[in-house]
């Protein structure tokens, strides 16, 4: 296997199997370290701010080329995923639309490792994965006049096309690249449900949808401790609400919080994954170990966090 990259920053981390005419590529999920909600625009979306970075986890999309367009899904979180609906067909529809000819596409293959309607971006970053397939396949013909209409797909896409820590504004359209202190180590923990975000912001009430002020925002942070102060004056709005609902998150948020080295407990997204920040993978690994004894039922993954633009297949 050989490297196929190409000028685009979006699409250097694609893999492409020359014999078999495959293009594989890893999707890192997205974690909002915090998430803040103002009014609603225009539009009918919420003015959203937040700070957000990538795991060294994800799904893996494949594209076999000169097939035709369609999706396959396996993996352990492949069931009730619809296919027709799902965000990779909804993206390579937009490609399709900004090539006027001769576009190489082909059937995609999900292997599914996230969670579904788990706050962590998995939808968003397969899409992404998508593009960037796309994108390499036909050496980056359309690809900027479909980045330009992707953020109508949701909020994510944008960020999860780059998998760079950022400070994303309004609808995920304006991004500020910053870097977090490396490494930096999380577990993720989710209940087993699945957590809708139109439902979520569907009970907002008027005091929780109106966050206070943006916080200042530092390019840089030296160290975890820095990074720790910054996260502790911000919030994510959309806690409150989730665990009014799905009171399971906030059982999960409890554990996670009590494990030994734990230096923030959160939710992330609009639910229904939670993440503990710790300083060493060791406490990491000790930390997953506990949480899953406490309920088997839970999905527990520990990740180290920063910017994943590609990290290695595993499959």
């Amino acid at each position: 296997m050989v490297a196929f990259c190409v000028a685009d920053p979006f699409i250097n981390h694609v893999e492409f199997d020359p014999h078999f005419r495959r293009l594989s590529v890893s999707a890192p999920v997205k974690i909002n370290l915090c998430l803040h909600v103002f009014g609603k625009r225009r539009d009918g979306f919420h003015e959203l701010q937040s700070l957000a970075c990538f795991a060294d986890f994800g799904d893996h999309l494949t594209l076999e080329l000169n097939e035709p367009t369609n999706l396959t899904i396996s993996g352990p979180f492949s069931t009730g995923l619809p296919v027709q609906e799902n965000l990779i067909l909804s993206v390579a529809r937009l490609y399709a639309d900004s090539v006027s000819d001769g576009l190489a596409g082909g059937h995609f293959r999900l292997f599914k490792c996230v969670p579904i309607a788990s706050g962590i971006g998995g939808g968003s970053a397969d899409a992404a994965a998508a593009l960037r397939l796309l994108g390499a396949a036909n050496n980056g013909y359309g690809l900027e006049e479909t980045r330009v209409r992707v953020p109508g797909l949701g909020f994510d896409i944008s960020a999860c096309l780059e998998s760079r820590s950022c400070w994303m504004r309004g609808y995920g359209t304006h991004l500020e690249f910053v870097h977090l202190p490396s490494p930096l180590y999380a577990v993720l923990v989710n209940p087993g449900i699945a957590v809708s975000t139109a439902t979520v912001f569907g009970a907002l009430n008027a005091q929780e949808a109106v966050s206070s002020a943006s916080c200042q925002l530092a390019e840089r942070w030296s160290c975890v401790k820095d990074l720790l102060s910054f996260l502790k004056m911000t919030r994510n709005d959309l806690e409150a609400v989730a665990l009014r609902l799905f009171p399971s998150v906030g059982r999960c948020l409890e554990a996670v919080g009590a494990t030994r080295g734990c230096l923030l407990a959160r939710m992330s997204g609009s639910g229904g994954t939670v993440f503990g920040l710790y300083e060493t993978k060791e406490e990491t690994r000790r930390a997953s170990s506990v949480l899953q004894s406490v309920c088997p039922s839970w999905w527990v993954r520990p990740v180290q966090l920063g910017d994943f633009p590609s990290f290695p297949k595993y499959q």
